[in-house]
C-alpha cells in the first residue's frame, strides 16, 4: 500500500512539472511573437500569455518566468494601450511592470522598460516626468556598462529637448548618442543620429551644416543597403537644399527619395517624399504637378492613423487656398475656397488627435483666410481667434521652454559635479583599501624595510591629498562662478524691477486724484506686463486713466510695457487727447516699432482699457482695446460692464482695417469703477480651475460700501484663498475709484 502511494505522488509531481513546463514554454513563444509582431496584433498576444503567466505565478511565486516575464507582458499590454492612445493606461501597466523588475533585481529589464515609460510620459506632454526617467534610465545604463542603452538614452533625451525647442541641450546629448554608436560600430545608430543631427541644424537655419551631416547619414544608409533610410535622407535632402534656396537640387533629391520609397514599400517614406514634392510645386505654381502629387499622398494616407489624415487634409485645404490666392478670376477663386472649405470639413472631425500646436496654429490660419475670400466674416472671425490663442500659446511654450532649458542645465551642472565627487571618493575609498593591504603585508617583512616602506607611503599619500584638494578647490571655484552668474542675472532683473516701477505713476501721483483710490499691481515675476497710467486735463477739469496688458509677462512682458509707456507719453505731448485717436496712434506706432508686417517681425502687442472721467458732462467715457483688461462701473446696486468696443493694438489683424468705438456711460452720484487685467480671473486654483467671474461680480457687490483700499484687501484675500499653494500664472493689476459727484 506503501509503494502505491508514493508512486501516485510521483505521478502526480510529474504531470504537475510538465504542465508548468508546457505553459512557460507557450509563454515564452508568445512574449517573442509580440515583440516582433504589428502594433494591432499584440493586444491580441498580449491577452492570450496574461492568464497563462498568471496561473504559473500563482504555482510558482517566486519562479524567475514569474518575476522577470510576468512584467515584461505587462509592458507589452502597456505598448498595445498606447497604440490605442489609451496613454493613461499603458503608463500604469508601464510603471507597475517597472516596479516588479527592479523588487525582482532585473536591473536590465527595469531599465528597458523605464525607457519605454520615460516614451509614455514624453508623448503625454508631461515632459519634465519624461526628461527625469530617461535620467534614471541613464544612471542604470552606466551602472551596468551597457553602451547600447546609453545610446538609446542619450538619443531619447535629445529627442525630447529638440522636440520642446532646446536646440543647444539637444546637441550635446545627440554628440553624445554619436560617440555612442561609433563605439559600437553599428551603422545604421551611427546613421540615425547623424540624420538628427543634421534636423538640428537645418531647424536652426544652419543648412549648409546640415546638408554636411545629411549626406554622411546617406552615404551610411547607401553603404547598408538601407533602402528606407536613405529615401527618408533624399526627404531630407531636399528640405535642405529648399532651405538654401537651390529648388531644382531639392526636386532631384526628392524625385530620387520617392524612386528608393516604393522600392523599399516604405509608407511613411513615400508620404514625406510625396508631401514635400507637392509643396515644392505649390511654391512654384505650379498646380497640376502639386496636385497629382497630394492624390497619391490622399491614397497613401487613406487608412492612415487619425493625426496623419488630419495633416493630409490640412495640405490639401492648403492647396485649393494658396491656389485661390493667386487665381485673378473671381468665379474660379470663388470655386477654389469652397473646394478647401470642403476639405476643412474632413479635417474638422479630427482635430482632437492633433497635439501639435504649430499645426493648429496653420491649420487656423489658413481657415481664417479661406472664410475671408468667401467673405464669412463671423467665420474668418472664429478662425482667427483659435489661431491667436495657439500663436499666444507658442509664445508662452518658448518661455516655458527657456524656463525647463535653465533648470536642467543647473540640474546637468550639478550631476556632473556630484559625478565628479562620487569618483573622488571611490578613488579615495580605493587608495584606503590598498594602505591597508600594503600595511598587512609591510608588517611581515620586518620593522627595517617597514620604516623605510611606510616613510615613502606617507610622502606618496600627501602628495595624492594635495592633487585631491586642488581638485576639489577648482570644483568649489567652478561652483562659485556659476553662483556669482547667477547673482547677477537677480540683481539684473531686480533692477529691471526698479526701472519699470520708475515709470508707472507714483502712489503720490495716484493720491492727487480728487476721489479715492486704490491699486494692487503685482507682477508674476520681478517685472511684468501689465501697466497703469494717468494723465489730468486741466482745462476741462478731466482725468484720463488707462490700464494696459502686454503680451507676455517677465522680461518680454517689462519691454512691451516701456514701449507701450513711452509712445502714450509721446502722443499725449503731441496734443493727442481722444481715446479713439490715441488708440489708433498707438496701435500704429507698435506695429511700426515690432515691424508686426514683416514675416521676422513680432506678433506682439497690448490690450488696454482707456478711461474719460468727465465730472461736468456727468459722463464715463471709455474705448476697450481686445478685451482682456476688463471694467465695471457700480451705481446705485447695478453693474455696468465696459465692454470691449475694438481689437489689440500693435498688429494688423492679417490686413483686416482696425476701428476703436468710444462708448459712453452715465455717472450717479455715487459709483465705484473697477479695473482689472487678464491675470486675476485666469489664476489656477488648486482645484485646477480659473476664477469665476460669477464669483468676482458677488465679491465686487459685497464690497461696495467698504472704502476702496479695504474692497481691495478683501478681494486679494480671497484671490490669494482661491490660488492656495498654486504658483502665479499671470500678471495681475486691479484698480478701484470711488467717483463721487
Amino acid at each position: 500500500m506503501k509503494w502505491f502511494w508514493l508512486a501516485a505522488f510521483g505521478a502526480v509531481t510529474c504531470l504537475y512539472a510538465q504542465s508548468l513546463e508546457e505553459k512557460s514554454r507557450r509563454v515564452l513563444a508568445l512574449i517573442g511573437k509580440a515583440e516582433e509582431a504589428p502594433p494591432k496584433e499584440v493586444r491580441e498576444i498580449v491577452s492570450e500569455a496574461l492568464p497563462l503567466i498568471r496561473a504559473i505565478c500563482a504555482e510558482a511565486p517566486g519562479d524567475t518566468l514569474c518575476t522577470k516575464y510576468y512584467p515584461q507582458i505587462l509592458d507589452l499590454h502597456a505598448y498595445a494601450l498606447y497604440f490605442e492612445q489609451k496613454l493613461d493606461s499603458a503608463l500604469i501597466y508601464s510603471d507597475s511592470a517597472f516596479r516588479m523588475l527592479e523588487r525582482g533585481g532585473h536591473i536590465r529589464e527595469a531599465a528597458g522598460v523605464l525607457g519605454n515609460l520615460a516614451y509614455y510620459y514624453h508623448h503625454k506632454g508631461e515632459v519634465p516626468k519624461a526628461i527625469e526617467a530617461h535620467y534614471k534610465v541613464w544612471d542604470r545604463a552606466a551602472a551596468l556598462r551597457d553602451t547600447k542603452l546609453l545610446y538609446y538614452t542619450m538619443n531619447n533625451l535629445a529627442a525630447v529637448f529638440h522636440e520642446i525647442g532646446l536646440q543647444d541641450s539637444a546637441m550635446r546629448f545627440y554628440l553624445r548618442a554619436l560617440r555612442y554608436a561609433e563605439a559600437l560600430g553599428d551603422l545604421a545608430l551611427t546613421g540615425t543620429t547623424l540624420n538628427n543631427l543634421a534636423r538640428i541644424y537645418y531647424d536652426q537655419g544652419l543648412h549648409r551644416d546640415a546638408l554636411r551631416y545629411g549626406w554622411r547619414a546617406l552615404e551610411l544608409r547607401l553603404a547598408q543597403g538601407d533602402t528606407t533610410g536613405a529615401a527618408t535622407s533624399f526627404s531630407n535632402l531636399g528640405a535642405y537644399y529648399e532651405g538654401l534656396s537651390q529648388t531644382d537640387s531639392a526636386l532631384a533629391m526628392l524625385r530620387q527619395a520617392l524612386t528608393l520609397a516604393r522600392q523599399s514599400r516604405s509608407v511613411s517614406a513615400q508620404a514625406l517624399a510625396i508631401s514635400n514634392l507637392a509643396r515644392i510645386y505649390m511654391n512654384k505654381q505650379q498646380w497640376d504637378s502639386a496636385y497629382a502629387y497630394l492624390e497619391e499622398l490622399l491614397a497613401l494616407r487613406a487608412n492612415a492613423p487619425e493625426a496623419e489624415r488630419f495633416r493630409t487634409y490640412a495640405s490639401v485645404m492648403n492647396f485649393y487656398e494658396k491656389k485661390a490666392s493667386f487665381t485673378s478670376d473671381p468665379t474660379l477663386k470663388q470655386k477654389m475656397y469652397l473646394k478647401a472649405l470642403e476639405w476643412h470639413k474632413k479635417a474638422e472631425p479630427l482635430l482632437p488627435f492633433i497635439k501639435d500646436i504649430d499645426v493648429l496654429r496653420n491649420y487656423y490660419g489658413i481657415l481664417y483666410r479661406v472664410y475671408s475670400g468667401l467673405g464669412d466674416y463671423r467665420g474668418a472671425l472664429k478662425a482667427h481667434e483659435r489661431y491667436v490663442l495657439y500663436r499666444d500659446s507658442l509664445v508662452n511654450r518658448k518661455a516655458q521652454q527657456s524656463a525647463i532649458e535653465s533648470r536642467y542645465l543647473y540640474e546637468w551642472q550639478q550631476r556632473e559635479k556630484a559625478v565628479f565627487q562620487e569618483q573622488l571618493r571611490q578613488e579615495e575609498r580605493r587608495k584606503r583599501l590598498q594602505i591597508g593591504l600594503l600595511f598587512l603585508a609591510l608588517l611581515a617583512l620586518g620593522a627595517a624595510i617597514a620604516a623605510w616602506f611606510f616613510q615613502k607611503l606617507y610622502r606618496q599619500t600627501q602628495l595624492q591629498r594635495d592633487v585631491i584638494a586642488q581638485q576639489k578647490q577648482k570644483i568649489e571655484e567652478a561652483y562659485g562662478i556659476i553662483q556669482d552668474q547667477h547673482e547677477e542675472l537677480r540683481k539684473s532683473l531686480r533692477y529691471a524691477q526698479r526701472i519699470q516701477k520708475a515709470l508707472l505713476p507714483s502712489e503720490e501721483v495716484l493720491q492727487m486724484l480728487p476721489y479715492p483710490t486704490a491699486l494692487w499691481y503685482q507682477p508674476s515675476q520681478e517685472v511684468g506686463g501689465d501697466f497703469y497710467w494717468l494723465r489730468a486735463l486741466k482745462s476741462s477739469g478731466e482725468y484720463m486713466l488707462v490700464l494696459g496688458d502686454a503680451t507676455g509677462h517677465g522680461v518680454p512682458g517689462g519691454f512691451m510695457t516701456v514701449l507701450g509707456i513711452s509712445l502714450l507719453e509721446s502722443i499725449w505731448e503731441e496734443g493727442v487727447t481722444d481715446m479713439e485717436g490715441i488708440a489708433a496712434m498707438l496701435s500704429h506706432r507698435l506695429s511700426l516699432y515690432l515691424h508686426s508686417e514683416e514675416s521676422t517681425g513680432v506678433k506682439d502687442g497690448i490690450e488696454a482699457l482707456f478711461i474719460r472721467v468727465q465730472p461736468h458732462t456727468r459722463l464715463l467715457r471709455y474705448v476697450n482695446a481686445g478685451g482682456s483688461v476688463r471694467g465695471f462701473y457700480l451705481s446705485n446696486g447695478r453693474i455696468v460692464e465696459l465692454t470691449r468696443s475694438g481689437p489689440g493694438l500693435g498688429h494688423d489683424i492679417l490686413g483686416s482695417p482696425q476701428v476703436w468705438k468710444e462708448e459712453a456711460v452715465e455717472l450717479g452720484s455715487e459709483g465705484r469703477l473697477i479695473l482689472f487685467s487678464d491675470g486675476l480671473r485666469d489664476q489656477l486654483g488648486e482645484n485646477g480651475r480659473k476664477w469665476p467671474l460669477k464669483h468676482l461680480r458677488e465679491l465686487i457687490l459685497e464690497t461696495t460700501s467698504l472704502p476702496p483700499d479695504q474692497a481691495l484687501t478683501y478681494l486679494r484675500t480671497e484671490w490669494n484663498l482661491h490660488k492656495g499653494h498654486m504658483s502665479q500664472v499671470d500678471d495681475v493689476s486691479v484698480w478701484i475709484l470711488d467717483i463721487k459727484g
